[in-house]
């Protein structure tokens, strides 16, 4: 099967899974409500009526934005420290909903609320415990790239006569970064995919095994993977085109851009669920 049938095989399976990516747009939705509401508070109370935070809507103003830190310095304090800890509880909520979303692909896309969410159970702890190996490995890779790449900044910075080796050795480590941290999301996705497959809760193990699969066939997964990534990076700059061609000057725009945001997010959801169910097929056919 080659890249191009299995990213069909991934949009098949997607088209298939309409219920299941309404029912995660749903709960992701209610979950951004949970930090809308309280943000939208704070802004109100903040503002204490002033019109300086209207002046935001049409463009960038300093001013505006000064006096309204000024005057909610207390409030947002206590705001951003609840967002750390509804971010925390995002992540885990979307590490419950990798295991119905995957075990739900694995069963060709028939989509059942009752088995989803007792999947999501099966597989969490397994996914939390793939979830922070792999924070580790993360924070393991910046150390090795970035601590190299200050101390070789600090000497060009006091050597180079030009700034383009500055600029060529800043653009080698991110580079070099990016590479690495797509390696390591497609390794994540393949172990997830061996662990519901087989229905093994020995991580570590699968997480081996997925590093040895993915770098044998690193020039089929790789590749695949990317092609999948372009249509993300597609909908992103279709997402800011509408931004900039519709705007959010009236009360009406503003309602016409909420729409578009929410179409983004609910084909964000959907265009996760196809690289997915891509990489899912690919693993299905390919593994010994």
């Amino acid at each position: 099967m080659t890249i191009i049938q299995n990213y069909l095989s991934g949009l098949r399976l997607a088209s298939r899974s309409l219920k299941l990516t309404t029912m995660i747009y749903v709960l992701n939705l209610l979950f951004a409500l949970a930090l809308a509401i309280p943000f939208y508070g704070v802004i109100t109370n903040a503002a204490h009526g002033s019109l300086q935070v209207n002046k935001l809507l049409t463009n960038f103003d300093f001013t505006a934005i000064q006096e309204f830190m000024d005057s909610a310095k207390g409030s947002i304090s206590l705001l951003f420290k609840t967002g750390v800890w509804l971010a925390i509880l995002y992540l885990l909520l979307n590490i419950f909903l990798a295991g119905g979303i995957l075990k739900t692909l694995d069963n060709e896309a028939v989509f059942e609320r009752k088995e989803f969410f007792a999947n999501g159970s099966k597989f969490f702890f397994r996914f939390l415990r793939l979830t922070l190996y792999f924070i580790i490995i993360h924070v393991l890779v910046i150390l090795i790239i970035y601590l190299p790449l200050l101390l070789i900044i600090n000497i060009l910075v006091k050597n180079a006569e030009t700034e383009k080796a500055l600029f060529y050795a800043v653009i080698s480590g991110a580079g070099l970064h990016l590479i690495i941290f797509i390696y390591l999301q497609i390794v994540a996705h393949y172990t997830r995919f061996m662990i519901i497959t087989e229905d093994s809760i020995q991580v570590l193990k699968k997480l081996r095994a997925s590093v040895i699969f993915v770098s044998r066939k690193l020039l089929s997964t790789y590749p695949l993977y990317l092609l999948l990534l372009a249509g993300f990076v597609l909908l992103i700059f279709v997402f800011k085109f509408l931004s900039g061609a519709i705007g959010m000057t009236t009360g009406f725009t503003i309602f016409i851009m909420f729409l578009v945001q929410q179409l983004f997010i609910w084909s964000r959801i959907w265009l996760k669920i196809w690289i997915y169910g891509s990489q899912l097929e690919y693993y299905l056919y390919n593994k010994e």
